[in-house]
């Protein structure tokens, strides 16, 4: 009879940290790898053409791989989207700002006092995901849920996380253009968007973060679309001259 293959007590014996490069959390791996590419410690860089054919033998023998593809695939997925309602007035005190998830820039944007308001009140939308910020601090996030008994604005707590999804899922109640990016020979630049931490964790595995974009080869350019994809995001890619 055929034993089982042993497993490992890691969740993910081998997982993709930069494209065709892995950590290695199960030390079983190390002799099924030899011949396929070179060792770094518990680092692995792939060099064999052989990657499908390969990751496939690992995962038949047991073995639970995590390759980016896998990463994204695993992302939290965009809840079902909440229809804007009615505007809500909300009293904000002597230190709070408040910022909204504005679903055409895809981007946090400033709520204004109202002009004339006396005491100064902000209009809030129901089911508008908010930022407050008392000080310098990421701040926190909230959905806009109806008026109170008092008919000013009721906040709900969220995540991070959680109130970004729920903006995306927002954004795809409208219709708006696919994101434009850039490819110059060999590297592509992706617009700097505000993402979910778990997202923005895989992307930087994949591309480099500078200013105002992220830097990220045109060989892997699929993976980068596909994760801003799952946030109901669509790209287009233009070559710029040289």
């Amino acid at each position: 009879m055929r034993k089982k293959p042993k497993r490992s007590h890691h969740r993910v014996d081998m997982e993709e940290i930069r494209p065709d490069c892995f950590f290695v959390h199960n030390l079983q791996l190390y002799r099924l790898l030899q011949g396929e590419g070179t060792f770094r410690g518990t680092m692995f860089e792939l060099t064999t053409w052989r990657r499908d054919g390969l990751l496939a033998r690992l995962r038949n023998s047991g073995m639970v791989i995590a390759t980016l593809t896998d990463q994204i695939d695993a992302l939290p997925a965009l809840p079902a989207a909440r229809m804007p309602g009615q505007a809500c007035p909300y009293a904000p005190g002597p230190r709070e700002r408040f910022r909204f998830f504005d679903v055409q820039r895809l981007n946090w944007v400033a709520l204004e006092v109202a002009d004339g308001s006396d005491p100064p009140y902000l209009w809030m939308i129901d089911n508008q995901v908010v930022q407050r910020r008392r000080n310098r601090d990421g701040g926190s996030f909230y959905r806009v849920s109806g008026r109170g008994p008092d008919q000013l604005a009721e906040l709900v707590a969220l995540s991070q996380t959680q109130a970004l999804l729920e903006g995306y899922a927002q954004a795809t109640l409208r219709p708006r253009p696919p994101l434009t990016l850039e490819s110059c020979g060999d590297e592509t630049l992706l617009p700097v968007l505000p993402l979910p931490e778990p997202y923005r964790h895989v992307l930087s595995r994949l591309a480099q973060l500078e200013t105002h974009h992220w830097r990220i080869a045109t060989a892997h350019l699929n993976l980068g679309m596909q994760l801003y994809q799952r946030l109901g995001v669509q790209c287009m890619s233009r070559t710029r001259s040289l």
